[in-house]
């Protein structure tokens, strides 16, 4: 063996532990792109699931004048006789009948008002929506502290009870807030998605049944039709743009079950549309967002797998001893 060959060797062995290094860091890179998202959006979801759950063990108040309850009942706090239930039903009059509040009035639900309610946050339950694997609380008026905390009802339309003739409209903002995606990928939504509203008296079930682009004073479109049960989702549209408003249009359901996605599904969702939420017909610019990151990701992910593919086949011309065969 020549001098030269062995002054060559250890530096062919330095490239080949550089190249190795190399496409690991870019698997490693690769990977994070793919778990951060993940891992941040469940962490926020469990934070505000138990949150909520906190929020419940506070205003789900069994009615022990009843004597012993059922698992089931004891879930929920008894309608009959509890005055914020009755002052829901009675709001909900004056929506039907026109009496109510100006649709969005920011003043609607003051401080006060919602102390007199039992809700002194302001918070009436949460809303789920399976297809983007979020569970987001749900308050009562869209003041932009509410929306930066969650989605809100918006004042002058239905509260959350069901009942025909109501139409409950919920606002949120169309990119994340405290760790949560919340609309901003709404237009993946398809015919017969379930919108689960749980408050401290129900679980309401809902069912998409037709979507709408209108404009921002179009209050008319979010009147109440009667002897109709509906939920009404709002964000601003198009994405990054905003002076329009897309909604979802939701009516009550009875199929819970059917519509219920199992522990494995709810998972796989939530790891299919942090990866790749879905195309957006009306938002090119979220389309472009998605489109980079995967792109990103794949390309990542391919230098890595590439880097370490190289050096397995450098690996196999070697002999033993370390003998180059070609």
């Amino acid at each position: 063996m020549s001098r030269a060959s062995g002054q060559a060797r250890p530096s062919r062995r330095a490239r080949r532990a550089v190249s190795l290094l190399a496409g690991v860091i870019m698997l490693l890179v690769g990977v994070g792109f793919v778990l951060y998202p993940i891992l941040s959006s469940a962490r926020a979801q469990e934070e505000t699931s138990e949150a909520l759950a906190a929020w419940r063990s506070e205003v789900v108040v069994e009615d022990r004048a009843q004597g012993e309850m059922t698992d089931e009942a004891a879930d929920y706090r008894p309608k009959e006789g509890d005055d914020t239930y009755e002052q829901l039903l009675a709001y909900n009059d004056e929506v039907r009948n026109g009496t109510g509040d100006a649709v969005n009035d920011p003043f609607a639900f003051a401080s006060d008002d919602l102390a007199a309610l039992g809700l002194p946050d302001g918070i009436i339950g949460s809303v789920t929506i399976a297809r983007l694997g979020e569970t987001i609380p749900l308050y009562l008026g869209a003041s932009q502290q509410n929306l930066d905390r969650g989605a809100a009802v918006l004042a002058g339309t239905s509260m959350p009870t069901g009942g025909d003739g109501t139409q409950c409209v919920i606002a949120a903002h169309r990119g994340p807030r405290v760790g949560l995606s919340m609309f901003r990928d709404i237009e993946t939504l398809e015919i017969g998605d379930a919108v689960v509203i749980e408050t401290p008296w129900d679980t309401l079930t809902y069912q998409a049944v037709g979507f709408d682009v209108i404009d921002p004073n179009d209050t008319g479109a979010l009147a109440v039709e009667p002897g109709r049960d509906m939920v009404t989702l709002l964000t601003c549209h198009p994405y990054g743009h905003n002076y329009q408003r897309y909604l979802v249009r939701c009516e009550r359901s009875d199929d819970t079950a059917e519509l219920a996605p199992s522990p494995v599904e709810a998972v796989a969702a939530t790891v299919t549309h942090a990866i790749w939420p879905g195309w957006s017909e009306g938002s090119p610019l979220l389309n472009l967002e998605n489109v980079l990151r995967l792109a990103g990701l794949l390309i990542v992910l391919g230098l890595g797998v590439w880097a370490l593919a190289s050096m397995a086949r450098r690996g196999s011309r070697r002999g033993p001893g370390g003998a180059h065969f070609d």
